[in-house]
């Protein structure tokens, strides 16, 4: 059952009150995959060629002079198509794996983290009957819960190497390559989006902007983070000390958490406030994990700051840290931060 703070109390009933009237329609697909950037963006003056782009972000002359294309779709110029196409092939989002573990990460992230409790995603602002969208959904620990939930279910993420993994472990999904700030859906499309243990990591105002337009008019958004809620049974100290004692002194957040500066700082809302969202509502959910051996070796070897080591460094640490491990079974008690809102009719 979703716990609400008390400070919410009196808003809970409305914000749980089913949409009525709020019909789904059937995910359209990107009209020409193979040229996202055609369906997507449209420049006004044909004449005039787009600039060159480089790697990390669309030209600001472009966005200037950009529109997006409705979904009735409009052919333009083949000299411009090609030049918004190599825009897109030249954006990049921050998406390296690892330098130490590299492709092996997403494994020991798959096996280490915590997933999702199934209530994360019964939010009434989303029915059943919609087609939703897993932003950032890395290996897939949300989108197997989005599945069996919604009528269909698309799969964004920008890293090869997660994509993988999701492929396979999420097979009824419709798997794509694509980040927040670079939607490859059309405008108006899905009913929801997700983003899990992601948000804090976009350039917010931009994935925003990217959001509401591939939002149907009222769609909803729904964010979540996961985080501790209690000591490791049985207990895993020398294990904690090891990690304090072997971390970067000025990594800035705990060594063996997932709270990330960036989320705990509460930055990441700052984007919402000029934004085209309702006020975000915030409820949180126990998500109690249990983990053998192995897998407290893999939640540990998919923090940020171990997995960048070099193999001479990391793996001593990690043999290390098995060597503290004992016991068949650990039992982590997580609790997930659940926000949500509504795209502004």
């Amino acid at each position: 059952m979703i716990r609400v703070p008390a400070s919410m109390a009196r808003t809970t009933p409305e914000t749980f009150r089913p949409l009525v009237g709020h019909a789904a329609t059937v995910l359209q697909p990107v009209r020409r995959p193979q040229t996202l950037m055609a369906t997507r963006w449209a420049v006004r003056d044909s004449n005039t060629r787009p600039p060159a782009c480089k790697a990390g972000a669309l030209p600001t002359e472009l966005t200037a002079r950009a529109h997006r294309v409705s979904a009735s779709g409009v052919v333009y110029p083949a000299a411009v198509l090609a030049a918004l196409n190599a825009c897109a092939a030249a954006w990049r989002p921050n998406i390296g794996m690892p330098a130490g573990s590299g492709d092996r990460w997403p494994e020991d992230y798959e096996r280490g983290r915590p997933g999702y409790p199934a209530e994360a995603v019964g939010v009434p602002c989303v029915l059943p009957a919609s087609s939703v969208l897993d932003l950032g959904a890395g290996t897939g620990k949300l989108t197997r819960l989005l599945v069996p939930a919604f009528d269909e279910v698309v799969a964004a993420e920008p890293a090869e190497a997660m994509r993988r993994l999701l492929t396979t472990l999420c097979p009824r999904a419709r798997v794509l390559a694509g980040s927040a700030e670079e939607i490859p859906l059309a405008d108006a499309c899905v009913d929801g989006v997700f983003a899990a243990e992601a948000f804090h990591w976009f350039d917010g105002e931009r994935a925003l902007a990217e959001i509401a337009q591939v939002l149907r008019p009222g769609g909803a958004l729904v964010l979540m983070w996961n985080l501790p809620a209690g000591p490791t049974e049985p207990s895993i100290a020398a294990l904690d000390e090891l990690v304090q004692e072997r971390a970067p002194r000025d990594l800035g957040y705990d060594p063996s958490d997932l709270n990330a500066s960036t989320y705990a700082s509460g930055a990441w809302r700052d984007a919402f406030a000029e934004s085209r969202f309702e006020q975000l509502q915030e409820a949180w959910l126990p998500n109690p994990q249990t983990l053998d051996r192995d897998g407290m070796v893999a939640f540990l070897a998919s923090m940020g700051w171990i997995a960048a080591l070099p193999d001479d460094e990391r793996l001593p640490l990690l043999d290390r840290i098995r060597s503290l491990l004992d016991a068949d079974e650990y039992r982590r008690p997580w609790e997930t931060h659940l926000c949500w809102t509504r795209l502004r009719r």
